[in-house]
């Protein structure tokens, strides 16, 4: 883990040494700390979001990671048509 006692190897040297199973349990989440900082950094100091577009997933890409069409789905067999 960055940050921790152990040194970060490459992959390739943790398989010579021995390992199969390689975890990066906190990567993903301080990868989004980070640019999550960044983004509201830029907010706060210039009041756009110009600087640091090129930061953000795109807004098809947001929809589709949290599954948008399928809960558009869900909404539409349970709805209440009716109310």
């Amino acid at each position: 883990m960055e940050g921790g006692k152990t040194p970060l190897l490459p992959k390739e040297e943790l398989v010579a040494m021995g390992y199969s199973i390689i975890l990066f349990a906190n990567a993903a989440m301080q990868g989004a700390m980070r640019g999550s900082q960044k983004v509201l950094q830029a907010l706060r100091d210039t009041g756009s979001l110009d600087s640091v577009i090129a930061e953000l997933t795109p807004w098809e890409e947001r929809q589709r990671l949290v599954r948008k069409p399928h809960f558009d789905q869900l909404e539409l067999r349970y709805s209440d048509e009716t109310a």
